[in-house]
């Protein structure tokens, strides 16, 4: 018989080998793509960053298609941005220039904002920085490796943008949600190997955001930026977290009575002159909000995908409507 020889143990230049695969794969593909000029058929350079529930990617060409004709609008705001898949969308096809008109994204999630202000100031040191540092760990041990980042990122151990990228990316399907007590508590997602988003995504979302105010807050923090007594040219888009869906985006969560509250600020925009939108789920409480406290404001209907749910069966198609004020005719 052979006789059986010992499994060698992998040499440091193989070890040094892998793990540079496992950063080059969590990268993408390192060979240079032919980028598609913005505005042209066929372009999603501008592709939100990151996952995340409640995402409006589908819907921003209708949401567009309601906002006011882009020539007339001087200041857009986002009170609830997440990954800006709308604001995305709006200067990928040319309705938003960002320095020529003032862009103002605003979310309760400071980690959020501190990561799209990485994303602004140097793309590829946030990527090659996060694939370094847990690229290969992942990829050798999932489940262990996401469930010790996330442990220190509930102990508050050197919290930066890579680490916060990194759970984002790895997370179960976009969900970020948070215990009462501020711990962030989602399972990881079904997958083995760290994928980041694309250098070249990264990029256009560095040139994206160079004129853009990025504020950490609640949308009540926009009323002082949205001073005048006149809000002609002001474009006000709200994504605030739907009832009877996950509310437990950041600590504290998001009540039928917070709804209501941001409603009558909607309906004090729209009557100082700004054109504002608010969607949310077709909920009775809803409607019932929108009848009571904007009443002048236009319902119209919009069709998204439930990605979450325990049972499978219940993900897909969910009523949702957009309240916002006269638009295009």
């Amino acid at each position: 018989m052979p006789r059986k020889t010992a499994a060698r143990a992998p040499t440091d230049n193989a070890l040094a080998e892998k793990a540079e695969r496992e950063v080059r794969a969590a990268l993408g593909n390192p060979r240079p793509r032919r980028l598609i000029p913005p505005g042209t058929k066929g372009d999603d350079t501008l592709r939100p960053l990151c996952r995340i529930i409640g995402g409006k990617r589908a819907s921003a060409k209708a949401l567009w298609a309601r906002f006011p004709e882009p020539s007339t609008i001087r200041v857009y705001a986002e009170p609830f941005c997440g990954f800006a898949a709308v604001f995305g969308h709006g200067v990928q096809n040319g309705y938003l220039r960002p320095g020529e008109q003032r862009c103002i994204l605003v979310d309760i999630s400071a980690h959020l904002i501190a990561l799209l202000t990485a994303v602004r100031s140097d793309p590829e040191g946030l990527l090659y920085t996060c694939a370094m540092r847990y690229a290969e760990a992942y990829a050798r041990d999932p489940k262990l490796t996401y469930a010790a980042v996330r442990s220190a990122w509930n102990d508050g151990k050197n919290r930066d943008a890579a680490m916060y990228l990194f759970l984002r990316q790895t997370l179960f399907n976009g969900l970020w949600r948070e215990t009462k007590y501020g711990a962030m508590n989602t399972p990881r997602g079904d997958t083995n190997g760290l994928r980041l988003p694309g250098i070249e995504v990264a990029k256009a979302w560095q040139g994206a955001l160079q004129h853009v105010e990025l504020i950490a807050g609640d949308y009540t923090d926009a009323v002082s930026i949205l001073e005048p007594d006149d809000l002609a040219g002001y474009c006000v888009y709200c994504d605030p977290p739907y009832l009877g869906g996950e509310v437990n985006y950041a600590h504290g969560g998001w009540t039928e009575a917070d709804l209501i509250e941001l409603v009558k600020w909607c309906a004090e925009l729209d009557e100082r002159g700004a054109f504002v939108g608010l969607s949310n789920h077709d909920h009775p409480l809803v409607r019932d909000a929108l009848e009571a406290h904007w009443p002048r404001a236009l319902i119209s209907p919009l069709e998204e995908r439930r990605a979450v749910n325990s049972d499978g069966n219940k993900r897909g198609p969910v009523p949702t409507v957009l309240a916002h004020s006269v638009g295009r005719p």
